[in-house]
């Protein structure tokens, strides 16, 4: 169990944790508001010239209003929202989904007074957030967003508790501590990169490792991270990895202090001290290793 600062969350006992998810994102987005949305954020956290926000916000309206699917010989042009996996769309969804909250739907009369969210974080359509309130006033409150939001299209649907899953985390609070360690969903098969797939040698030592630390990161106590890492190394036998290549990505994992990797601050590039590194990016050689 970690004990969070007291300037930061659960200082008061009425305060619990929850979550909302925006149903459906990316083929309910309105492109108007979209637009919309884009043309504030140009306005109010950038300083280009008013011809250049323009020609990015034609540019961004020229895209929505032509992508395109081929299927069977045929083409089609979408009638409504945006493309999922399109190059634009992530952008255009995390400033709409911040647009709508922040000017249309949280700002509203009837939302302001049963509001009690605090600390509210974002990753996209996904909201992790501190209530102060009951159950029914969540569920008033939950009622009044999507009345609210419903003529755009865009609901949320969510919950509060002493328990919640956000992303690939597991919270749990009790008595101002909070329990973390890793979510899987019930239809998540973990399958990974098959020992057999056509990669470089290295990735088959990278992506062990990369999930193993996955586990020491989010999990807050070593005996959640090693029971993690343990249904990872099975998974990954059953991706055809052998026992002998996962223990040293398993040791490597294990030594690491989750500590120092939490409070590691990369204010001046991905690499602190490196910004000058040039990358090349090449396509799979089976010859390289």
């Amino acid at each position: 169990m970690e004990k969070l600062n007291h300037d930061q969350v659960f200082t008061e006992s009425n305060a619990r944790i929850g979550t909302l998810d925006v149903d459906a994102l990316y083929p309910n987005i309105d492109r108007d508001l979209a637009v919309e949305a884009l043309k504030d954020a140009l306005e109010s956290c950038t300083s280009y010239p008013e011809d250049v926000a323009q020609v990015v916000l034609d540019l961004t309206r020229f895209c929505l209003e032509n992508s395109v699917v081929h299927y069977r010989g045929s083409w089609f042009r979408s009638k409504d929202g945006v493309p999922t996996g399109g190059p634009e769309s992530g952008s255009i969804a995390n400033i709409y989904v911040k647009w709508m909250l922040d000017k249309r739907l949280l700002t509203h009369p009837s939302i302001v007074t049963k509001n009690k969210l605090s600390n509210r974080k974002r990753f996209l359509d996904d909201l992790w957030f501190l209530w102060y309130g009951t159950d029914r006033q969540f569920s008033l409150f939950l009622t009044a967003l999507n009345d609210l939001g419903a003529k755009d299209n865009f609901t949320l649907k969510g919950s509060v508790g002493d328990s919640i899953e956000f992303l690939d985390v597991k919270l749990t609070v009790k008595d101002g501590n909070v329990d973390t360690t890793i979510y899987i969903k019930p239809t998540d098969s973990t399958r990974y990169l098959n020992r057999r797939s056509d990669h470089s040698s290295h990735m088959f030592k990278a992506i062990p490792f990369s999930q193993f630390r996955r586990a020491i990161v989010i999990c807050s106590s070593a005996d959640e991270s090693r029971r993690c890492i343990e249904h990872m190394e099975k998974k990954f036998i059953d991706s055809g990895y052998s026992r002998e290549e996962l223990l040293p990505c398993k040791e490597k994992a294990l030594a690491l202090d989750r500590d120092t990797i939490l409070r590691e601050h990369r204010s001046t590039g991905m690499f602190v001290g490196e910004e000058d590194i040039l990358t090349f990016v090449i396509n799979h050689d089976p010859d390289m290793v």
